[in-house]
């Protein structure tokens, strides 16, 4: 069973691909390091909430989205 931020990453990814959207625009955009967003993505780390959330409002995402919270 996948973690709710595992779910929320791979939304965000999801959302990223669909949108044709690269790590580079997210991490300039966000201030996120581009390796630290790379490094989730693949399953490796665990980014704090809040940090989270700067990137799901980056692209439009709210926890509603993904199914009441987390």
């Amino acid at each position: 069973m996948m973690s709710c931020r595992s779910e929320i990453i791979a939304t965000i990814r999801a959302e990223r691909k669909r949108r044709k959207i690269t790590i580079k625009q997210i991490a300039e955009a966000t201030g996120v390091n581009e390796m630290t967003i790379s490094r989730w993505e693949r399953g490796h780390g665990s980014p704090t909430l809040s940090t989270l959330l700067v990137v799901m409002d980056y692209l439009g995402l709210t926890l509603e989205v993904r199914g009441g919270g987390v």
